[in-house]
């Protein structure tokens, strides 16, 4: 009675479920803002723990406690999130967690993987996803430009303050974006995206959204999947040609090679010294460590050159133990076998779905998305609305 008063008082035609899926993003979007910049960097007036615990609640009640899915993918993530989740809490005596935000935060990919198989079963509800995603991410490239003019100053880059800035999260919701149908809404997620990326000048995120818009592409323009034809080759040379006429316009060409040659030049920060001390921590673990973890954010607390792994399954391993590293395993085997049946089916989606493979194989080995509860939710609402727009009996 209420809720039908307020709809066509106040909300036309809107019905319950897309309110709710409104409400998910809103909150979604002031979490990812809230996420994107160091404080140090950024005074934002966004509360990341309100909007931890809004999405928390929403999406707890919109699944009344039940998280069985049909999705294979949506129950890995959960097994996945609750292993982390246990042994994060069996080992808060030697590594404490930061926050107690941090209680609900880690269980936020799990939840909204499930509510969005739970709430997602008509044409409308899928309709609303593919239009809220969009429209997140055009308010977080807002946002980021917004800052990155008055922090760094747009054309004028500060090359380790932009490569600090937190802007995984454009390039994250990128694949979701690509499944949309509306080929306006694909195009413009594509420009924004590459945008941020490259002005963030993180190399780990430059690399991934090359290659997962070649694959896309490739995918996209193919004939029943016959790779690399005429309007294909064209469309991708055209793309990145486009974007290097821009960047080297505005000096950005200079700004990227620096970073690139950054690489052999790191010192104890660089990854492969970062790797072999946190592969010798590993070694040196006893069995109970080896397979149960040291908890939350373990490499970091026990590491000389005070950096994390920036490696997620070697970060998985030491701070979650190898029960943890198996379910992550098992989770990229659904990932896998859902890729095939979709180029199998020549689905619509399969180029998208490819995409976000590429991109999150990348920034797992050279980076984190499991580690951060922000990244991951995005995965795991990506992977879980494409599940349902399969539409399929593997889902």
């Amino acid at each position: 009675m209420i809720w039908d008063y307020m709809n066509r008082k106040y909300f036309l035609s809107i019905n319950r479920k897309t309110f709710l899926l409104i409400l998910l993003f809103v909150c979604l979007f002031f979490y990812q803002c809230s996420c994107m910049f160091s404080s140090q960097l950024v005074s934002t007036s966004y509360d990341s723990p309100v909007f931890v615990l809004l999405i928390f609640i929403l999406t707890l009640l919109g699944i009344n406690f039940n998280f069985c899915t049909k999705s294979k993918i949506v129950n890995s993530i959960s097994i996945l999130v609750l292993f982390i989740y246990i042994f994060t809490l069996l080992n808060l005596s030697q590594s404490p967690v930061s926050s107690i935000k941090y209680y609900f935060e880690l269980l936020l990919p799990l939840l909204v993987a499930v509510y969005i198989q739970k709430k997602c079963k008509d044409e409308d509800s899928i309709q609303a996803v593919e239009n809220l995603s969009f429209f997140l991410l055009v308010g977080l490239f807002i946002y980021y430009i917004t800052n990155y003019n008055q922090y760094s100053g747009l054309m004028d880059v500060n090359i380790n303050n932009a490569s600090s800035y937190n802007t995984y999260s454009c390039l994250y919701f990128l694949p979701l974006i690509l499944c949309n149908r509306n080929k306006i809404y694909r195009i413009a997620g594509i420009v924004l995206a590459t945008i941020t990326t490259i002005l963030s000048l993180k190399r780990g995120g430059i690399i991934s959204i090359s290659m997962a818009l070649i694959l896309y592409f490739a995918m996209q323009g193919s004939n029943k999947y016959r790779f690399f034809n005429i309007k294909t080759l064209c469309s991708i040379v055209f793309f990145f040609f486009f974007f290097y006429y821009i960047l080297d316009y505005y000096g950005f060409t200079e700004n990227v090679i620096i970073r690139f040659s950054q690489l052999e030049d790191s010192g104890e920060s660089s990854r492969a010294m970062i790797y072999s001390n946190t592969i010798d921590s590993i070694q040196n673990s006893n069995l109970f460590d080896l397979l149960f973890g040291k908890g939350w954010n373990a490499v970091l607390n026990n590491s000389r050159l005070g950096f994390s792994a920036h490696n997620d399954y070697l970060e998985v391993l030491f701070d979650f133990g190898l029960i943890t590293l198996v379910s992550l395993i098992l989770l990229w085997i659904r990932l896998l076998k859902f890729s095939k049946f979709l180029i199998g089916e020549h689905s619509s989606i399969a180029g998208a779905f490819l995409a976000s493979l590429i991109i999150f194989f990348i920034n797992t080995n050279i980076s984190h998305i499991i580690f951060y509860s922000n990244h991951f939710t995005v995965f795991a609402l990506t992977w879980s609305f494409m599940s349902i727009r399969a539409k399929n009996k593997y889902v």
